[in-house]
């Protein structure tokens, strides 16, 4: 009995733990044009069934407008304040994540970090999508 509490409280405090590794944006991507590396469609790593997962997604947020995807010209020179991360889409059950800041809002031309982390019992294709709220500044 003493064996199987002991075993249960190491597996908690090992997910807990892994849960609060800090995801750490790279510096690196400061420099690049907005996006989300790895690809969430195409190259993060697989998820095994029943085994904890962990994996880390990192971000650049856009500086001005017309550097999104279907923006209206008449929006494209205004200046990106803010952009919210309000959930992900298609995470398999079991599966979370967490933003390096507290509230997932990152201001506008800077650099971020997801982690990707949980047990999951689901087997298939899940597509990762990102939900997010953007702000602009607009001059008067």
């Amino acid at each position: 009995m003493k064996r199987i509490l002991f075993f249960s409280l190491l597996a908690f405090s090992l997910q807990t733990f892994a849960q609060n590794v800090p995801c750490v944006p790279d510096a690196f991507n400061q420099d690049s044009l907005f996006g989300l590396w790895p690809d969430t469609t195409q190259n993060l790593p697989f998820v095994d069934a029943g085994i904890y997962y962990e994996t880390y997604v990192q971000l650049k947020t856009p500086d001005v407008a017309s550097e999104v995807p279907g923006v209206p010209p008449q929006y494209a020179l205004l200046d990106i304040d803010s952009i919210g991360l309000i959930e992900a889409l298609g995470l398999p059950a079991g599966i979370q994540m967490s933003c390096n800041q507290p509230s997932c809002v990152y201001d506008g031309n800077s650099i971020g970090c997801i982690n990707i982390f949980g047990t999951t019992s689901a087997v298939g294709v899940d597509e990762l999508e990102f939900k997010v709220d953007g702000w602009v500044t607009v001059p008067f």
